[in-house]
């Protein structure tokens, strides 16, 4: 019948067995003087990093909120974009021109407008006496000109 190691007889001392010295137990003692120190180093550490993990999380959260609000400012931004485009659009056309003639009453009901556009000047045109023989020859052209 075996018996459990701590419920067996005590042995009587061996002769051959060297007594040990007491270094053995001072160094059991300095290791277990350290166990306190490595368990709050292992502690602190743990905070340490649980606390860097938070703040990072908390930063991230922060930034996706941030975004999400840039995200939407943009939309808004890019739909009144849109609409200012839309608004140009109409305004370049002609009836809208129109309207806005009658509106200030420099034309009246039924009535239309004439556009006049200048050409660039050309390079090639002479401009001789300060560009005045340039605009008589252009109203002899008009006048005499070829029809």
């Amino acid at each position: 019948m075996s018996r459990p190691f701590h419920l067996m007889p005590p042995l009587a001392h061996d002769a051959r067995v060297k007594k040990q010295t007491g270094s053995r137990s001072t160094r059991a003692k300095r290791v277990r003087s350290m166990r306190p120190v490595v368990a709050t180093a292992a502690l602190s550490l743990g905070l340490v990093c649980a606390a860097a993990f938070t703040g990072i999380t908390v930063q991230a959260n922060a930034l996706e909120r941030a975004k999400g609000v840039l995200s939407d400012e943009i939309a808004v931004e890019q739909a009144r974009n849109a609409q200012l485009e839309a608004s140009i659009a109409q305004k370049k056309t002609t009836d809208y021109v129109v309207q806005k003639a009658q509106d200030y009453d420099f034309i009246r009901q039924g009535e239309g407008l004439i556009a006049v556009e200048r050409s660039a000047p050309t390079a090639t045109a002479p401009h001789a006496d300060g560009g005045r023989a340039s605009r008589v020859a252009r109203w002899i052209q008009l006048f005499f000109g070829t029809r």
